[in-house]
């Protein structure tokens, strides 16, 4: 932890709002990855979460009030995400949600309502929609990871109030779906991420309807040096 601040102030990231718990052990997670690169087991140590209590949430400091985005994940205690994101909305700051994982998604559920993103794989977005609508019918074998993230969106919308919804897809690339209707455009365009140290990246970007956009990976990454914090 000590190491992360150092290094994280020497490049210019601001650290002075970042409290740190006396006698604590920092984050951690330690992953095994198959021959793919895919994750076969972890173990976590989040200890320090349990120090995040209520009126941490409650409370929040002068700086996130005054923040122009509140980014949550479920590693916290669901009443703490929901103490902070009424705070967030009572100070006008929206706020995004990053799911972790699918039993950590599913315990944050009741707390989500109404917040203005949240950032799901398709795993964890099924997952979301089943803990606030039930189980879902299996899915059609034609059905793209696309289609399938407008099927479960369509009913977290309707059950949680969740504005907007950026499901990543694997190797498929990404969908940003809408609550709300958006100007629709019929122009679809190629986009190239060029990462230091990493092959280009073309995307093919292409808004389905007036509450979809997907982010299709034309080259799909079929043999990754390492998924690690890759999320899915």
């Amino acid at each position: 932890g000590d190491e992360l601040l150092e290094a994280s102030s020497s490049i210019g990231i601001d650290v002075t709002g970042v409290t740190q718990v006396p006698d604590a052990r920092t984050g951690t997670f330690s992953g095994l990855l198959d021959g793919r690169g895919d994750l076969v087991g972890a173990v976590v140590d989040m200890g320090v979460y349990s120090a995040i209590n209520d009126n941490a949430g409650s409370t929040l400091p002068p700086a996130l009030r005054s923040s122009s985005l509140l980014i949550l994940d479920a590693n916290m205690d669901p009443s703490v995400i929901s103490q902070a994101l009424k705070q967030g909305e009572a100070a006008a700051v929206p706020s995004w949600f990053e799911t972790v994982s699918v039993p950590k998604a599913q315990r944050s559920v009741a707390a989500l309502s109404g917040i203005e993103l949240v950032k799901p794989n398709l795993a964890e977005l099924k997952a979301i929609c089943e803990a606030v609508a039930g189980p879902q019918p299996p899915s059609d074998s034609t059905a793209s990871p696309f289609d399938e993230a407008r099927r479960y969106g369509s009913a977290v919308f309707d059950k949680l109030g969740v504005k907007r919804l950026l499901v990543s897809c694997g190797r498929h690339g990404a969908v940003l779906l809408s609550a709300a209707t958006c100007p629709v455009s019929s122009q679809s365009r190629t986009v190239t991420l060029a990462l230091e140290g990493l092959p280009p990246l073309q995307l093919a970007v292409d808004q389905q309807g007036a509450n979809c956009v997907e982010y299709k990976l034309l080259a799909p990454v079929d043999s990754p040096v390492s998924t690690t914090g890759a999320g899915d």
